[in-house]
């Protein structure tokens, strides 16, 4: 596989990542059989889940274009935070759903812990 190969890869996964992202931003309910508590756990564990992939895809992505791994992993995190904002702000206009800065520090939390792991991993 080339080098071109390779990125194109890296780039159609992180677009894949974000069209799922956005698919499940997009369900007007996702209403679960859990108790209230678990399914608030495990609603906040999927965003923070989502951008903790999504960064570590962007990541690699980025990396793919000879960029030095620290300004990569910097990108990466912001672009991750940066889809977290937008993603919040769709949800805004889904009937059934809302807007919640509170999730965006959720979804930002999983994308600056991928950071960390990726800086302590160098």
């Amino acid at each position: 596989m080339t080098h071109w190969q390779g990125n194109l890869i890296n780039w159609l996964a992180v677009v894949a990542w974000l069209l799922l992202i956005y698919y499940f931003s997009n369900q007007p309910d996702l209403a679960s059989n859990l108790e209230p508590s678990w399914d608030f756990l495990l609603r906040k564990l999927a965003h923070f889940a989502e951008y903790f992939v999504l960064t570590y895809l962007l990541f690699r992505a980025i990396l793919g274009h000879n960029t030095r791994q620290r300004q990569a992993i910097i990108a990466a995190a912001v672009l991750s935070i940066g889809y977290a904002l937008t993603d919040e702000w769709h949800q805004g206009f889904i009937v059934g759903r809302q807007a919640s800065i509170k999730d965006v520090g959720v979804d930002s939390s999983g994308g600056a812990l991928m950071g960390i792991l990726l800086f302590w991993k160098k």
